[in-house]
C-alpha cells in the first residue's frame, strides 16, 4: 500500500510542477517588449551607468519581469535577466500595474459534475451557487488585473 501512495505522490508532484511552469511561461510570454531601435542593450541595473549583459536587435522580443522607473527589467532568451530604458522598446502587452498584476489567484469553486453538494430550500444544488460566486469573483479579479485560474469553469 505505501509503494502505491509513493508513486501518487510523485505523480501530484509532477503535476504541481507541470503547472506551475505552465502558468509561468504563459505569464512571461503575455508580458513582453519589442525592440525599436537597431541595437539595444540590456544592463546589469535600471540606469546607463550599470554594465552591458548583452546586446539585442532591433524586432528582438523580450519578457517582462518588472519595470522601475523609466526602465524595465526583462529576460532574453530564457537566460539573460537584466534591464533596458523603456523608451527604446515597444510595449507591446505590457500591461498597466496594479495591486494584483503580480498575482495568480487560484479559485476552486467546489463541486460539480455528480457532486451537487448540499440543497437549498428550493432544490437547487450547491455546486450551482459556489460556481456562480467564483465567476462573479474571477471578473472582479481580473478587471484589477490579476490572473485568475478556475479548477472549474462549468458543470
Amino acid at each position: 500500500m505505501k509503494k502505491i501512495w509513493e508513486n501518487k505522490s510523485w505523480i501530484v508532484a509532477t503535476l504541481v510542477i507541470a503547472v506551475t511552469f505552465f502558468v509561468l511561461i504563459l505569464a512571461l510570454e503575455s508580458n513582453s517588449v519589442t525592440v525599436k531601435v537597431n541595437q539595444l542593450n540590456i544592463r546589469s541595473g535600471p540606469s546607463v551607468t550599470y554594465s552591458v549583459k548583452a546586446k539585442v536587435k532591433q524586432g528582438q522580443r523580450l519578457q517582462v519581469i518588472s519595470r522601475k522607473s523609466n526602465w524595465i527589467k526583462v529576460i532574453y532568451k530564457h537566460k539573460t535577466i537584466g534591464w533596458v530604458a523603456a523608451w527604446l522598446v515597444q510595449n507591446s502587452s505590457v500591461q498597466n500595474v496594479t495591486r494584483l498584476s503580480e498575482a495568480t489567484i487560484v479559485l476552486d469553486p467546489g463541486h460539480g459534475g455528480s457532486d451537487t453538494g448540499a440543497l437549498s430550500m428550493s432544490g437547487s444544488p450547491e455546486k450551482k451557487y459556489t460556481l456562480q460566486v467564483a465567476q462573479l469573483v474571477r471578473k472582479k479579479l481580473q478587471a484589477k488585473g490579476a490572473r485568475v485560474v478556475m479548477t472549474r469553469d462549468s458543470d
